[in-house]
């Protein structure tokens, strides 16, 4: 399928057949949200998968969102916090700044600065990350002949409970994602005029 349709064939899937997905169909989203791009390609964002029957049950009683305990499969969609809390400065002392781009010395200036980042600025920058990935799987999941749709209605506490996950993963989103059961019309769009707000 080339992109043009795949962009224009993206539905908000909220009802699933009960086909499985396979362990290759998986790998094949997964490698999508691999290859995202990431600021400073730090890679922060991780996915739990979630296909057992009893624990997707388990996490359809985390939300009020009643269609995520009916998909086959539902990817938990978490940022690493360290990853860009651990600062690089063990390593900076060993870097020869004069081989260096001028591009390349600035990255490592703003990756310092970074490391100072308050937990609001640090959180909004990695759900931009999260975003972007999960959008790679949205995406690719249309490639494949899958729908999904992607929930924030969720208890992040009982989530992360649930699966067991240690304070530096935050859970961002959860994506329930199957073989689509109906064929939901595009909803309205603004006007490509409307998007643009200038060109200079």
């Amino acid at each position: 399928m080339n992109m043009e349709r795949i962009l224009k064939e993206r539905r908000s899937i909220r009802k699933f057949k009960a086909e499985k997905i396979s362990d290759s169909t998986i790998n094949e989203l997964i490698e999508a949200a691999r290859l995202a791009p990431s600021g400073s390609n730090k890679q922060p964002v991780r996915y739990v998968i979630v296909k057992s029957d009893e624990m997707i049950k388990e996490l359809g009683e985390c939300t009020s969102v009643p269609f995520v305990s009916k998909a086959p499969l539902v990817l938990v969609c978490c940022v690493d916090k360290k990853t860009y809390k651990l600062s690089n400065a063990s390593k900076i002392d060993e870097i020869d700044f004069s081989k260096l781009s001028e591009q390349e010395k600035a990255v490592i200036e703003y990756n310092k600065k970074r490391s100072e980042w308050d937990d609001s600025t640090l959180m909004a920058y990695l759900y931009l990350n999260a975003g972007i990935s999960l959008e790679h799987v949205v995406l690719k999941a249309v490639d494949l002949g899958l729908g999904s749709c992607w929930i924030r209605l969720f208890d992040v506490v009982k989530v992360k409970r649930m699966l067991k996950l240690e304070d530096r993963y935050e859970v961002v989103a959860l994506l329930p994602v199957g073989y689509p059961d109906e064929e939901p019309i595009a909803r309205p769009r603004i006007d490509l005029e409307e998007v643009i707000l200038k060109t200079l």
